[in-house]
């Protein structure tokens, strides 16, 4: 591919009117520009949201925080960690971990390389407790 290729603010704005994520580039058949090598999108958080415990097998994530704050759980290591506005996150391949996000955080992430790799690990009850409630600490 050559040339110059973009995501208009209208696209994208109108998907996250409905959508909680837009893909913006990426080997996924819903992103806007087919790319094998890299992926990026938002994820914009219109109310609390948790996501259970996973990990990437092929892919390190790179997360910059552009509003609110969202928070990760290191599964292995058993350690929380907290970020808000203009903070960047890496999350190394095969890390497990949760993740919460207030209402109104707005996240960038990237992935190298791309692709759909996200692979679920059973959840016990202390981290279904952790992920059900922003001020709950492991």
């Amino acid at each position: 591919m050559s040339g110059i290729s973009f995501v208009s603010n209208s696209e994208i704005i109108q998907v996250l009117q409905s959508e909680k994520r837009k893909y913006f580039v990426g080997d996924v058949s819903f992103a806007s520009i087919p790319d094998d090598n890299v992926e990026m999108g938002i994820t914009q958080y219109k109310q609390f949201e948790s996501e259970a415990p996973h990990y990437h097998t092929r892919v390190s994530t790179y997360e910059y925080i552009v509003e609110g704050s969202t928070k990760y759980y290191d599964v292995k290591n058993k350690k929380e960690y907290q970020f808000s506005k203009g903070d960047l996150v890496v999350i190394h391949k095969e890390t497990v971990y949760a993740q919460k996000s207030l209402e109104g955080t707005k996240i960038i992430f990237l992935k190298h390389p791309s692709g759909n790799d996200k692979t679920p690990v059973e959840s016990t009850s202390e981290i279904d407790l952790w992920l059900s409630a922003w001020d709950y600490s492991l």
